[in-house]
C-alpha cells in the first residue's frame, strides 16, 4: 500500500514539473494590460477584430505545427482540422482574411515588437523587454 502512495505521489509531482505553459504576447505599449480566455478565443476565431479597449488587432498564428496543435487545442478547445474547417469556411465566405503567419518564434517576436496593434503566441516566456505578455494559458 505505502509503494502505491509512492507512487501517486511522484506521479503527481511529474505531472506538475511537465506541465507546459503558452504565452500570448504583444507589444509592450498595447493598451491592453491583460486578455481573459475567451478574449483570446474570440480573436482567434475571428469573432472580435478589436481589444476589449476598441484598438484593432493583427492576429499572428505560429506555423510550428505541435504548438500550433496545442494552442489550438488549450486556448480554443478545438481540434486543428476543426480549427482549420472552421477558418476555410470564413475565407470561402469572404467574411475575413486568414491570420497572419509567423514561420518562426523569432519572426513573431519581429512582428511583435514593430507593432503595437499585434498579438501572437508562443511556449517561450519573451525575454525582450519590448513585448509584454497578456495571457498564460497552462496546458
Amino acid at each position: 500500500m505505502n509503494i502505491l502512495r509512492t507512487l501517486i505521489a511522484i506521479t503527481l509531482l511529474v505531472a506538475n514539473f511537465c506541465q507546459a505553459e503558452i504565452y500570448v504576447v504583444t507589444h509592450r505599449d498595447n493598451p491592453a494590460q491583460s486578455l481573459n480566455a475567451n478574449e483570446v478565443r474570440d480573436l482567434y476565431l475571428a469573432r472580435s477584430q478589436s481589444l476589449p479597449s476598441g484598438e484593432s488587432v493583427i492576429v499572428y498564428e505560429g506555423a510550428e505545427a505541435d504548438l500550433r496543435s496545442r494552442f489550438i487545442r488549450s486556448a480554443l478547445g478545438m481540434r486543428v482540422r476543426q480549427f482549420d474547417a472552421y477558418w476555410a469556411r470564413l475565407i470561402f465566405a469572404g467574411r475575413v482574411l486568414p491570420l497572419k503567419l509567423a514561420k518562426q518564434e523569432s519572426e513573431l517576436f519581429t512582428h511583435l515588437a514593430n507593432n503595437v496593434h499585434a498579438i501572437g503566441y508562443s511556449d517561450n516566456r519573451p525575454q525582450s523587454d519590448v513585448l509584454k505578455t497578456l495571457l498564460v494559458i497552462n496546458e
